[in-house]
């Protein structure tokens, strides 16, 4: 059963044999309980799509340790990632 018939199942007030998952098999049986609190929250659930104009990140690459473990950091960084490194010079 797809979770979009678990879900329908569970509004009509039936039971479905098997758990709602994104794979397709069930990673558990939820106990009882679970499954009423699921019925309870359904009601609620709904989707909606979100369009991101801009992002603003920042990055804190360990400025507040000692000069010496710094250099440490930023030299594992450079073995494996040397843009990282670069930024943690600026």
């Amino acid at each position: 059963m797809s979770v979009a018939g678990e879900a329908e199942a569970l509004r009509a007030g039936g039971g479905a044999d098997v758990s709602p998952t994104v794979y397709g098999e069930p990673s558990w049986e939820p106990a009882p309980a679970s499954r009423e609190r699921f019925r309870a929250l359904l009601p609620g659930v709904v989707a909606f799509r979100v369009h991101v104009r801009s992002v603003l990140a920042m990055f804190k690459l360990s400025r507040d340790i000692d000069a010496e473990r710094y250099e440490r950091v930023r030299a594992d960084f450079a073995a494996d990632n040397p843009r990282l490194a670069d930024l943690m010079d600026k």
